[in-house]
């Protein structure tokens, strides 16, 4: 059996050393080379430093030689991208940058809709190799806008992700997508609270004191002991109460008249965390 092998079943490893057919004039012709690291499907020459031009149709390993001039794979970083391309096409501002990313983006979502968003694993080879290029010029672009923007993107991705996690996530049927919480209906009192304000209210009935909500617990705390001052309330006990999200329940403390509870916690207890976006998003849908 042949251990030839088709290009379009299986792809060579990045810079592999390859025998390979070609299609050269109307027949097949074997060359010798390795396997292009940024062209789909290409194999390039040792002698021959440009993008490579021969479309490989068949393939099979072979044994690296002296002859083979291989560029070392590297590992590009933010840096190593800005420095080659402001070598090639000379300084740049990150907005033209960035202007551009958006004709980057259209053809990666025009590749999309030639695929028609079937699964990724009933997309042809050639498909996923083109659709992973175009992602790579797009991450390419935006490694180069956060480098020529200043400061660690890495970190500033770390506090972006940690913003995204303590936020509240469901479907919202209006907008018909899903997106982050920023108010909701407080089932106890009815009323449409922010999730990142803080409340006081009465814990026996429910009763929102504040309805508007303040900025910290200590606001409301200070607006608590400003009203128990005036003789509004009397002899009553008021302090802050946390959510576990181990179990979904307050955490005990004495019993407080009034609480202060912060609106994340109030929308967690009354909407606990499935655990699954896409099984909730599809329950809200129905």
């Amino acid at each position: 059996m042949s251990d030839w092998m088709k290009i379009t079943d299986r792809l060579p490893e990045p810079g592999q050393p390859i025998e390979a057919r070609i299609a050269y004039r109307g027949q097949l012709a074997t060359v010798f080379g390795v396997y292009s690291q940024t062209e789909w499907g290409v194999v390039t020459f040792p002698f021959y430093s440009g993008a490579g031009a021969e479309v490989i149709v068949e393939w099979r390993p072979r044994a690296l030689t002296m002859g083979d001039a291989v560029p070392p794979v590297r590992n590009e970083t933010p840096e190593s991208i800005t420095k080659w391309a402001e070598a090639t096409f000379g300084p740049t501002h990150p907005g033209p940058i960035a202007r551009r990313m958006l004709v980057e983006v259209k053809e990666l979502i025009e590749a999309f809709d030639l695929s028609e968003d079937l699964p990724v694993d009933r997309l042809g080879k050639r498909t996923v190799a083109h659709l992973r290029e175009e992602v790579a010029d797009i991450s390419i672009m935006l490694d180069q806008v956060g480098h020529l923007l200043g400061g660690d993107v890495q970190k500033a991705k770390n506090a972006k992700m940690r913003v995204n996690r303590e936020r509240r996530w469901a479907y919202d049927p209006a907008l018909g997508r899903v997106q982050h919480v920023t108010k909701f209906k407080e089932e106890s009192t009815g009323l449409d609270l922010d999730i990142g304000r803080w409340y006081l209210m009465e814990r026996a009935g429910g009763r929102c004191v504040y309805p508007a909500g303040f900025d910290s617990a200590k606001d409301a705390l200070a607006h608590a002991s400003a009203t128990r001052a005036g003789g509004a309330w009397g002899q009553v006990s008021v302090g802050v109460v946390v959510l576990d999200p181990k179990d979904n329940e307050w955490v005990p403390n004495e019993a407080y008249t009034f609480v202060v509870v912060s609106g994340r916690d109030l929308y967690d207890h009354q909407t606990p965390p499935t655990g699954n976006l896409h099984a909730q998003t599809n329950k809200d849908k129905t």
